[in-house]
């Protein structure tokens, strides 16, 4: 019987807490203004590519946020400046967002800094366990990428402005708003009537790479449909339950993942566009192929190793 009842994430995955968002000062940019006059506030830099990939600027050591004689130097030419709130722990410090087109990147920075990729800088934070850090660089990232898609009005083709503590872009002829978007996705550990976890191996992925099955939701669908679908299309299952176990903020670039544990009693067949590899894994099968360098599963960053970890820990008592 498949461990589908008592599969619980094993911790919660990295998420966007460890920072008060003040969203109720953001009108009028108060929210940015108040901390922009704080000497305590500290700035995230982010070099944003138009196709979502984000570059972090860095200290030495990995630091992430910076001073503010590095934003003094940095803000002329920026695509948003983001009030992103207040650190929550102990150092209550405002932390800002200053978001680059993606050619700053190129530049040579100041000395001792340098640009890494966005998704380095996350696993780093990742592995710091530094909420608040990780909180205010998950806020950024995904902010970045959604101001660089959106320099240019769908209206009127014309350079939108920013409001609203950058949390708002404005067409300058129409004066319409456009807000931040987060694009739901689903990922799910499917599990088989022997209490197998089926992964996948994504084209273009190193023939060792393996992980659950992801997708995102489409306009008028639910997440537990996006579920049933997503299998059907990339192997072939018939889904039997769904339950939902937790999800994560995840910035590349602004995601929101839902993950589920969902049963089936049909073979998997690999669509061989999207997923051209799916296996069954027991959890000693799984153990030996990690343990060989055969498989290779996805970061610990990640909701998608939560959801292994959910199902693994999970076996039955026999």
């Amino acid at each position: 019987m498949p461990s589908f009842d008592r599969a619980v994430l094993p911790a919660s995955p990295p998420a966007a807490g460890g920072v008060s968002r003040a969203a109720e000062e953001r009108a009028g940019d108060r929210l940015l203004v108040r901390l922009r006059g704080a000497s305590t506030t500290r700035y995230v830099v982010i070099a944003a590519h138009p196709a979502g990939r984000t570059d972090v600027l860095t200290a030495p050591g990995g630091e992430v946020l910076h001073g503010p004689e590095v934003a003094a130097v940095l803000e002329t030419g920026a695509l948003a400046v983001v009030a992103l709130g207040e650190l929550t722990g102990a150092d209550t410090a405002g932390v800002i967002a200053l978001v680059l087109p993606a050619e700053a990147a190129q530049e040579t920075p100041r000395a001792g800094l340098a640009w890494v990729p966005g998704r380095s800088a996350f696993a780093d934070a990742v592995d710091a366990g530094d909420g608040g850090v990780l909180a205010a660089l998950t806020h950024a990232q995904a902010m970045a990428a959604w101001h660089a898609s959106h320099r240019f009005s769908p209206e009127t083709g014309r350079p939108t402005g920013t409001a609203h503590s950058g949390w708002v872009r404005v067409d300058p002829v129409t004066g319409t708003e456009l807000f931040p978007r987060t694009d739901p996705a689903v990922i799910v550990a499917l599990v088989d009537e022997e209490d197998r976890i089926i992964l996948g191996r994504a084209a273009g992925w190193p023939e060792t790479r393996y992980s659950t099955l992801a997708g995102f939701v489409e306009p008028g669908e639910t997440p537990e449909e996006a579920v049933v679908r997503e299998l059907r299309e990339e192997v072939g299952v018939r889904v039997d339950r769904v339950r939902y176990l937790g999800s994560q903020s995840w910035p590349f670039p602004r995601s929101l993942m839902l993950g589920f544990i969902a049963t089936t009693s049909s073979p998997p067949v690999a669509d061989g566009t999207e997923i051209v590899s799916a296996r069954a894994f027991s959890r000693a099968e799984l153990e030996e192929a990690v343990a060989d360098g055969s498989v290779t599963l996805p970061g610990t960053a990640s909701i998608s190793r939560a959801l292994i970890r959910a199902w693994h820990e999970a076996e039955e008592t026999r």
